[in-house]
């Protein structure tokens, strides 16, 4: 339950990104892949900027962002391969959040992380009631045991 005057916050949409490796081919032009990029924390971070040199600084930071989170979504991809027969991953679930992957034509991707808040986790149990059902199910229990 939650105490009086907090604020409850439901799983939300952190960033979303559309891509695409076929329009740059190195390093130096990784950028000109990102077609769209939006992130709620770089909007956040955006509106408490003070002056010029803090919404510089803003920019490189959020230009990294952008670049580390496509990288690893490409990363992602291609490390899945290898185990899937070529097949492309649909989605990672963390403790934290959700990205979702997914090819929407031939070298054209989407990339959206959902942002799970903890209190998801602590009060509905979703790793530890996903663990304990496929623990069940081998065990040929009908109930998760208890703590």
């Amino acid at each position: 339950m939650a105490k009086p005057g907090s604020k409850i916050t439901p799983a939300h949409l952190s960033f979303l990104a559309l891509y695409s490796p076929t329009l740059s081919e190195s390093d130096e032009t990784f950028h000109d892949q990102i077609v769209y990029y939006y992130s709620k924390n770089a909007l956040k971070k955006k509106r408490r900027a003070n002056d010029d040199a803090d919404a510089d600084r803003q920019l490189r930071e959020e230009e990294n962002e952008k670049l580390r989170q496509i990288g690893l979504a490409q990363g992602l991809v291609g490390f899945a391969k290898s185990f899937s027969g070529g097949e492309n991953v649909d989605s990672v679930e963390t403790e934290k959040s959700r990205i979702v992957m997914s090819e929407l034509e031939k070298g054209w991707w989407v990339l959206a992380v959902y942002s799970i808040p903890a209190w998801i986790v602590l009060y509905l149990g979703l790793p530890f009631v996903a663990v304990c059902r496929i623990d069940t199910v081998a065990q040929g229990r009908s109930q998760p045991p208890r703590k």
